[in-house]
């Protein structure tokens, strides 16, 4: 009777090996199917509610630091991406970049997609500065008098005095909005920008408009420059559990290379099952 041992165990392996390969198919077919609309209906759909249900967040944290928020703890809200805009794989250093952020070497990087089933929970809105405005309204204690003293207060003070009048030509609306935001910063000496941050991680480099600015992380850019890199649309979201936004996560120690490899959402979305409630630790980024 012949022997079956060795040439069972290749049957095994090569439909092991089938099986992997038609993983890698279907991820990276996925990704694909993603960005197959006109961009011009992408951006459209991306700017206007309901946005979708589908975001991206890449941050670095220190090593083993167990991330179950989508944002800072204490924070209102947190910044994200529309995932369609990184399909087919960009690396990490690049959506970072788009996202106008700096990738970390000696960190770990988080990167979580959410995909909300329940979209009030989550509240998704376009970065805007008369979205702040209401934001504003909304997470700080009422001040008892106008302009008022303390940094909440100014600040308070000058989202409830905020109007969003409809104007022609349209540089006055945003030349309104803008103003506000610069009033918004300079309170108490640029007091109001460290408030901004603290409760949205809005920084030196958002524009307000909607749009993240491409390669502005710690950078000065001219007004055309911040135009011309204000590419991708970004949101604020409540800052709520990973688990809460129907989120996976995936947190991936340092190792050579890992920023510059082609981080697929699908990949985010099939590894990272939370652990705990936490994003699930992954020793390097596969293609699925």
């Amino acid at each position: 009777m012949p022997k079956r041992g060795p040439n069972l165990v290749l049957v095994m392996a090569s439909v092991m090996l089938a099986g992997v390969i038609g993983s890698v198919c279907r991820a990276l077919a996925l990704d694909a199917l993603l960005p197959q609309l006109s961009p011009a209906v992408i951006t459209n759909d991306s700017r206007n509610q309901p946005f979708g249900d589908n975001f991206i967040r890449l941050i670095y944290v220190p090593h083993g630091l167990s991330v179950t928020t989508l944002g800072k703890p204490g924070a209102s809200r947190a910044f994200f991406g529309n995932s369609r805009f990184y399909s087919p794989p960009l690396s990490a250093s690049q959506i970072v970049d788009f996202f106008g952020g700096t990738t970390n070497g000696a960190f770990d990087l988080v990167a979580m997609r959410c995909q909300p089933s329940n979209i009030n929970l989550v509240d998704p809105e376009l970065a805007t500065w008369p979205k702040v405005a209401q934001f504003l309204l909304d997470d700080l204690t009422p001040a008892p008098s106008c302009p008022g003293s303390s940094t909440s207060d100014q600040a308070y003070c000058l989202a409830k005095n905020f109007e969003d009048p409809s104007n022609q030509p349209l540089i006055l609306s945003l030349f309104n909005a803008i103003s506000f935001a610069k009033d918004l910063y300079s309170i108490n000496n640029f007091d109001g920008g460290n408030l901004i941050n603290a409760l949205y991680g809005i920084g030196n480099s958002s524009s307000g408009l909607g749009f993240s600015v491409k390669g502005s992380a710690n950078q000065s850019f001219s007004a055309e420059q911040t135009l011309v890199n204000s590419v991708v649309p970004e949101y604020l979201l409540k800052n709520v559990t990973l688990a809460q936004a129907n989120c996976r996560c995936v947190q991936l120690p340092a190792y050579n290379g890992r920023d510059q490899q082609p981080l697929s959402i699908t990949f985010v979305w099939n590894r990272g099952s939370l652990d705990g409630g936490a994003c699930r630790t992954v020793k390097r980024i596969l293609p699925f």
